[in-house]
């Protein structure tokens, strides 16, 4: 007669050998798991240093297209300069024209101006 054991003592036995079995298996996926991570991190880096990288080439052309804008305006203000003091000068001379022509004209001197 052979003696089975008891059902907790087999239970336990059980137990034992299918962690033992387990083991390999998990550290073979615990392997996988660390490789997956590492390529989805290596993955995220390069496209973030991509991302980057169009993001500091975009604010460079923005920031040339600025000083460009910049420019320009500067140059029309300085062209605005211009025309303001050449329209103040001829109403200036206006004035005096229209000065010298009054005091010609109460003086009786008559010139007709074509």
């Amino acid at each position: 007669m052979t003696k089975t054991p008891s059902e907790p003592v087999f239970k336990k036995i059980v137990r034992d050998v299918v962690r033992e079995e387990i083991k390999p298996v998990e550290a073979n996926l615990e392997n996988k798991f660390l490789a997956f991570k590492t390529e989805i991190l290596t993955a995220f880096e390069n496209k973030a240093e991509e991302i980057l990288a169009g993001v500091a080439k975009m604010r460079d052309e923005i920031i040339t297209s600025n000083d460009q804008i910049a420019g320009e305006i500067k140059t029309m203000r300085e062209e605005n300069a211009i025309s303001s003091d050449k329209v103040r000068v001829v109403n200036e001379l206006d004035e005096r024209v229209e000065k010298l022509e009054k005091i010609h004209s109460s003086n009786g001197h008559q010139h007709h101006f074509a």
